[in-house]
């Protein structure tokens, strides 16, 4: 089982509340997961439990994919849709989505429906904007994926 906690940079650094996560992690039962999401650095709660190797950071960089990698991710979309795109396209998803894979997979998502260039040219105008044709859903997600993009 994994328990997720998103938005960590949210609680104050002088809330109890970084007390108590810090004290829940160490105390995990074996077999059992966390993972604490933060658009911000290590909290100093969670400082200590890095020193004693009992929580691991995963660097932002590791979970984007490379240019190399989304290239690849959009071979096998192709290979199950029939549909391509351009080089340019491609490199322009990367742009966009700066390796972040779930803006990448709502956007080929978007794409089996319609062109690729009408994502990325909403895309392109404005932050945050996204095709009209794209459900509410989607788009909120595809937003918070591409958060970090925009600051």
């Amino acid at each position: 089982m994994t328990l997720v906690f998103d938005n960590h940079q949210t609680i104050a650094k002088a809330s109890v509340m970084q007390e108590i996560l810090r004290i829940g992690l160490s105390e995990l039962p074996k077999g059992l997961t966390a993972i604490v999401i933060s658009r911000t650095g290590s909290p100093g709660a969670l400082v200590r439990l890095q020193t004693e190797q009992q929580i691991e950071v995963i660097a932002e960089e590791a979970l984007r994919l490379t240019s190399e990698e989304t290239k690849q991710l959009v071979r096998l979309q192709v290979h199950e849709t029939g549909r391509s795109h351009t080089a340019d396209e491609v490199a322009r998803l990367y742009q966009t989505t700066k390796g972040w894979v779930a803006g990448l997979i709502l956007l080929l998502e978007h794409a089996k429906q319609y062109p690729l260039g009408t994502a990325l040219a909403g895309l392109g105008a404005m932050p945050g904007l996204c095709v009209p044709a794209m459900s509410a859903r989607r788009r909120l997600c595809l937003n918070q994926a591409l958060w970090p993009c925009w600051v």
